[in-house]
């Protein structure tokens, strides 16, 4: 961890990673919170915008204070496991490949894989994800290309992909929701997304691209200076699952346990980090942390050894069950 800042690693929501940080404040709290409600007031207009993929999908945009993520039931009573790597130093953005599975899950359920980049302290906590899920309520089953967004710790913002407006979408190629195929195969075929996040130089904006594709971006407007307006202070990565209180949870990735290894577990690699703001990746500067908050149904381990796979990998995933 940096001198500047320590970070504690804490689930909260469906979909949510809390960072609390200690950091240097060039304005109050409240004032910080009075500029981005007015800076989100001028950037989310109510959206009218709706259009239908390759696959047949149709992606909507909806004002933001009736997305349907802020009051399902779903996430009153539920349970959160992840595996996952966390690098905890100051940086710009980061890029890695993950391996695409499609685990099987209930209507009330979703499994995923994704790198989230944060900062900001707890009652301002700003973060940012991509990566595939399963999620039905979101988008029917099937592994598909996913966003989360937040900037006031889930409070008031944030939304999946473009429920709410905010992530600006550019590609006509490669829109939020789309379907990633084909997807690994147990002990056969692997297949991988390319995921980048970075903090443009020149507008500030964090751009996401897949697979080289310029997919779109999270304007550097809905930020405040102290959590993603001026950087990040976490990546993290790896699977998440999600399941309600009464259901066994899902698997995680291939659905087994990290341990055995390539073309059977899912993994993480290619992982770099922009460690200035210039847009340049590089290998990270200081070591990753590895954890898992349900060992017993998921673990994650480092890919060091394994042959055919990067030595900046990880390894994750299990078969679930836990409640």
């Amino acid at each position: 961890m940096s001198s500047s800042a320590t970070f504690l690693l804490l689930t909260f929501s469906a979909v949510a990673l809390i960072v609390v940080a200690k950091s240097d404040r060039t304005m109050p709290v409240e004032m910080e919170e009075n500029e981005l409600v007015s800076l989100l007031n001028s950037i989310n207009k109510p959206a009218v915008t709706s259009f239908q993929t390759e696959h047949g999908d149709i992606l909507d945009c909806i004002d933001i204070n009736r997305q349907l993520a802020f009051d399902h039931p779903l996430l009153k009573n539920h349970t959160i496991q992840f595996a996952m790597a966390e690098y905890g130093h100051n940086n710009y953005g980061a890029k890695l490949n993950l391996s695409i599975w499609e685990p099987k899950v209930s209507p009330t359920q979703f499994s995923s894989a994704s790198m989230l980049i944060a900062g900001g302290s707890k009652e301002q906590f700003q973060s940012i994800r991509a990566g595939w899920i399963v999620y039905q309520w979101l988008n029917r089953n099937h592994s598909r290309l996913y966003t989360y967004w937040t900037a006031d710790g889930f409070t008031k913002t944030g939304c999946y992909n473009t429920l709410c407006p905010g992530f600006v979408q550019v590609s006509k190629r490669v829109p939020l929701g789309i379907l990633l195929e084909p997807v690994s195969v147990y002990d056969g075929h692997q297949s991988e997304v390319g995921i980048v996040i970075y903090k443009d130089v020149v507008t500030g904006n964090w751009w996401l691209f897949v697979h080289d594709e310029m997919v779109g971006y999270w304007p550097n407007s809905l930020f405040t200076k102290s959590g993603l307006g001026h950087g990040a202070g976490l990546v993290s990565y790896g699977g998440e699952v999600y399941s309600p209180v009464n259901e066994k949870s899902p698997g995680m990735g291939s659905g087994h346990f990290p341990a055995e290894g390539y073309t059977k577990a899912a993994y993480v690699n290619g992982f770099e980090v922009v460690c200035n703001n210039d847009s340049i990746f590089s290998e990270p500067s200081f070591p990753v942390m590895m954890f898992a908050n349900t060992p017993k149904c998921y673990r994650v381990m480092p890919g060091r050894g394994q042959l055919r796979v990067w030595f900046d990998s990880l390894f994750y995933g299990g078969p679930g069950g836990c409640v």
